[in-house]
């Protein structure tokens, strides 16, 4: 096999997994979770995925479909800055190590 047949399919290889690299972290910037699934690790993005869903829901939905056991507006506050809080921390242990991850050169 020449050279030049070797060289262009390494740059057909490379800017194939760059392609996957880049595809992977825009799913992950708004799904945590669905590059895990992607790449064959399924418990771990469905996993996190899960987290991140249910956090940010308990934030939406608190007080009308997830009820707080204390009365008043104060309560729900609480509770919705406290599932923010949690689901960005989610988004980023879950994304981090995606970001990270850099296109084969």
């Amino acid at each position: 096999m020449s050279l030049d047949t070797k060289r262009t399919k390494l740059e057909e290889v490379s800017e194939h997994h760059s392609g996957i690299v880049r595809r992977n972290k825009w799913f992950a910037v708004f799904l945590p979770g669905s590059a895990q699934v992607i790449e064959g690790r399924t418990s771990a993005g469905v996993i996190g995925n899960f987290a991140f869903l249910f956090f940010v829901l308990l934030a939406l939905l608190v007080g009308r479909l997830a009820p707080v056991l204390a009365p008043g507006d104060m309560a729900k506050l609480i509770v919705r800055v406290i599932a923010i809080a949690l689901a960005v921390i989610v988004w980023f242990v879950v994304d981090l190590p995606v970001f990270r991850r850099k296109a084969a050169v």
